[in-house]
């Protein structure tokens, strides 16, 4: 598996996976138990398989996210 999204912001995460589950892919959400002892100090990682990694990229991008160079993914304003 492979990071799509790594981030803190569960609101964020909440969004990327009903995006994800939408478009039928596949995804885990790592670090989770960690991150919610530890709150934003322990960034939450989205996983998805390697092959399916352009199909999410395209979902996201098709719900208005835009790949951000720290490797997150934002809202387009």
């Amino acid at each position: 598996m492979i990071a799509l999204l790594v981030t803190p912001d569960v609101v964020k995460i909440s969004a990327v996976q009903a995006v994800l589950a939408d478009a039928g892919v596949e995804f885990d959400v790592f670090d989770s138990a960690t991150g919610t002892m530890w709150g934003s100090m322990i960034p939450r990682r989205v996983m998805v398989d390697e092959g399916d990694l352009p199909r999410a990229r395209r979902a996201l991008a098709a719900a208005g996210f835009v790949e951000a160079n720290d490797g997150e993914w934002d809202l387009r304003a």
